[in-house]
Order: C-alpha cells, then sequence, then structure tokens
C-alpha cells in the first residue's frame, strides 16, 4: 500500500513553508504522495477553524512539484468549476513537470457559490465533470481536442505537451452513488476518503458487485483523520467527536455503530485513526489488509503540529509498517 499525505494549504496554518519546505521533509521522511484539495469558495467545517485562505491545488502541486523528485502529485479532489480544456491543460503541465507522476482526483462538488462564482450552473455539475473526462481523456491521449457537446463546444484545438504518462482518472465521494459513477464513468479507481469500517466494508463489496461480469482493477484510496499521540488519550482529546461524525455531506448514509449514533472514537474507526505509533500501524494495517491501494494520512487535526505528526508517523509508524517506500 503506498503512503502519502493532504498537504495544509488550507486554513489557519496554510503557508509557503507548510507547502515547499515540509513537502521536502515529507519525502525525505518516505511519503509517496503528497494530496491537495479545491475549492472556489471555501467554507471550513467547524474543525477546520475560521480562517479561510485556500491556495489554488494546481498552484500547490506545482511549487511541490518544483521542490519534490519521488512524490506524486494528487488532487482530493477537483471540482468541475473550470472550462474543461484549462482542466486538461493543468494536468498535464503537471505531468510534464513531475515526470508523469500524477492522479487526477475528480468529483462532483456541491456548493452553489463555488458554480456560480465560476459562471457554471450547479444543476449541470453531472453533465460538466462528465464532458470535462471526455476532453481531459482525448487531449491526454492524442494532443488535440475537438468537442461538441450539451455544455461546452470546442472546436479542434491542439494542447501539448501530453502528459508524460497515462494520468489516473479516480472518482471521489464515500455514497453509494459515487460507487456507481466511479463505474459508470470509466475512471481508474474510486477514492472515498473518510468512511467509518462498516461502511467502507459495505462501499468496497458494492463497488465489487456493480462491476457484475465486467470486473476490472480499481485503485482505492482512503484518506481517514489521523491523530498521532504519545498516548491514545491524549491523541483522542484531539478529535472533535461530533464535528466528525457530521464532517462529510455523505454521512447520512454510512452504517451506523451498534449503539446507534457515533458518539466515541472508537465508533469513528476507519473515519478516524488516533493513538500512539503503535495504534497508528495497527489499524493501517487493517485497512492494508482490505486491499486499500493508497493510505493518504489526513493531520488536519494537528495542522498546528504538522511537521510532528509527519516525523512521528515517518519515523516510528513506518518501520512498524515494514514500509519501503522505494518497493511499493
Amino acid at each position: 500500500m503506498k503512503l502519502g499525505t493532504l498537504v495544509p494549504h488550507f486554513g489557519e496554518f496554510a503557508s509557503r513553508d507548510s507547502i515547499v519546505r515540509l513537502a521536502t521533509k515529507a519525502e525525505d521522511l518516505g511519503y509517496r504522495s503528497l494530496w491537495v484539495r479545491d475549492h472556489l469558495i471555501w467554507s471550513p467545517h467547524g474543525m477546520e477553524g475560521h480562517i479561510k485562505t485556500f491556495i489554488d491545488p494546481f498552484i500547490t502541486m506545482a511549487a511541490m512539484a518544483a521542490v519534490t523528485t519521488k512524490c506524486t502529485m494528487g488532487t482530493g479532489v477537483v471540482i468541475p468549476i473550470r472550462w474543461p480544456l484549462k482542466v486538461a491543460q493543468e494536468f498535464a503541465n503537471l505531468s510534464f513537470m513531475n515526470n508523469g507522476k500524477i492522479i487526477a482526483g475528480v468529483g462532483l462538488g456541491s456548493n452553489p457559490a463555488e458554480f456560480a462564482g465560476a459562471g457554471l450552473d450547479v444543476e449541470r455539475r453531472e453533465e460538466i465533470l462528465q464532458e470535462t473526462l471526455e476532453v481531459c481523456r482525448q487531449a491526454w491521449t492524442q494532443g488535440w481536442v475537438e468537442h461538441h457537446g450539451d455544455v461546452f463546444n470546442i472546436e479542434r484545438t491542439e494542447l501539448l505537451p501530453m502528459p508524460e504518462e497515462h494520468i489516473p482518472i479516480i472518482y471521489g465521494g464515500n455514497t453509494p452513488a459515487s460507487v456507481r459513477r466511479a463505474v459508470d464513468y470509466k475512471t481508474d479507481g474510486w477514492y472515498p476518503a473518510r468512511l467509518p469500517m462498516s461502511t467502507l466494508v459495505s462501499r468496497l463489496q458494492y463497488l465489487k458487485d456493480y462491476m457484475g461480469d465486467n470486473p476490472r482493477d480499481m485503485y482505492t484510496i482512503i484518506q481517514p483523520l489521523v491523530v498521532i499521540g504519545k498516548t491514545r488519550e491524549e491523541a483522542e482529546k484531539l478529535v472533535p467527536i461530533k464535528e466528525v461524525a457530521t464532517s462529510s455531506t455523505g454521512s447520512k448514509f454510512w452504517v451506523k455503530p451498534p449503539s446507534g449514533s457515533f458518539d466515541t472514537v472508537k465508533d469513528l474507526s476507519g473515519l478516524v485513526v488516533c493513538g500512539t505509533a503503535e495504534d497508528v500501524a495497527e489499524q493501517v494495517t487493517e485497512l492494508a489488509d482490505m486491499g486499500i491501494s493508497e493510505f493518504v494520512f489526513d493531520f488536519r487535526l494537528q495542522y498546528d503540529r504538522y511537521e510532528y505528526a509527519l516525523e512521528e508517523v515517518g519515523e516510528k509508524v513506518f518501520p512498524l509498517l515494514n514500509y519501503k517506500p522505494d518497493q511499493n
């Protein structure tokens, strides 16, 4: 299983240092993917504070690509608020700048204000995304695009350079509908971010069942909130349980724990990976044993100590996992 981290390019602790210097720190520690989010108008969850700083994902990835050599850049996820030709160009250019190491995570988004701000209709977001993927696939495989759709009309246009390598398209979302879209849109994988363990098990089975008689390899990426401390009690104190339990728009579709609600950190297992280095390693191993392709460490509950969290996991958890980054 490949291991990466979500970069603090948003909120109170977003800075040039947190993006550029700590990208090289993460690479030196053995993280092999660096992930970003996407918003035009960002409204923080309560657990993310109230500062609305948000650095564009493509600018963030370009900055990190300039100072690293081993890390894949990934979007978790790009939402359909851009002209498709621009999306195709930006991913292809990043591939060119980062020796082909790019993953295009995409999703629908949901905030009407972001679509209005981009001059697009939120009610047509699914059409926008589907046409965007058609344009990207054309551009990335043939170096030119001609597209006449219901939303976008693009006359034949060259778009160079082409990507250095195939750019995997991964559909992001944690609802049953997101599983169907990952398959129906013929993507390379599914990126549910964070899910309670029982829900994740259910979704993975649904993914397999939905493919039915036409199975294919699907790259799966999980991104739990990770909190590491010297003791489990210390780590658990940093988890705002109620906020985490309602932090996803898909939470109404989650399988509830036996108690019927998410009242403890244990209830959030899978959604949150929490405790000492040994605890974290045990929980990551459980996910690896389920066949997850990539684990992204989301340290946003510790972004005030992001470097500490990076080091604790890299120096203490990775050895417990027998993780050899350049052999994965």
